[in-house]
């Protein structure tokens, strides 16, 4: 958990200095090629983690990775390796993703459901969501069996549970406290 926040606070603060020197989408191109990398290549995270490597190595093999990044990337990898964090390097990529689709008014959400959505379905509830939040929705259809039936809803911060799973385990909980 405080990995997250640091890397959080990381990439809000890369943000911030890419918005100021109007670099924002090429980062967000480049975080995301580093995102792809990460996911290809499993040694990379190994080499980045490595509590033995010396830093100045690690930022060798960065620079012959992405050599032709822009000035803003260059300096989160310096900054990283300077304050012994490129084992965060990951999660800052993905958080200055995130925290970039919502600069731009985009919002992923996670329908988390027993069996696949229907296209129908999926596209009902994207256009709810929409008309809610009032931004662009991406929605990611995750399965997971252990819910028997329902849904769960994950969009920003918030979550909705539906999931008969839950609403068992709520009437298993009402029914124990009320029998004592």
């Amino acid at each position: 958990m405080k990995e997250a926040r640091t890397a959080s606070r990381y990439a809000k603060a890369i943000l911030a200095y890419a918005n100021e020197n109007k670099l924002s989408d090429e980062v967000a191109k480049e975080m995301q090629g580093l995102i792809e990398l990460y996911e290809s290549t499993i040694q990379l995270d190994r080499v980045l983690s490595n509590p033995f490597l010396p830093n100045t190595k690690k930022q060798s093999i960065l620079r012959s990775i992405v050599p032709n990044s822009s000035d803003v990337t260059k300096k989160l990898l310096n900054l990283l390796a300077s304050n012994n964090r490129l084992f965060l390097l990951k999660e800052v990529a993905k958080c200055y993703i995130h925290l970039f689709a919502e600069q731009q008014g985009e919002l992923n959400a996670t329908v988390i459901s027993a069996i696949p959505l229907t296209q129908n379905l999926e596209n009902k509830i994207h256009d709810k969501l929409e008309d809610f939040s009032g931004k662009k929705i991406h929605i990611l259809n995750k399965i997971d069996k252990s819910l028997l039936g329902g849904f769960i809803l994950k969009i920003g911060d918030l979550e909705f549970n539906s999931s008969l799973a839950y609403k068992l385990k709520t009437f298993k909980a009402k029914l124990t406290s009320n029998s004592m």
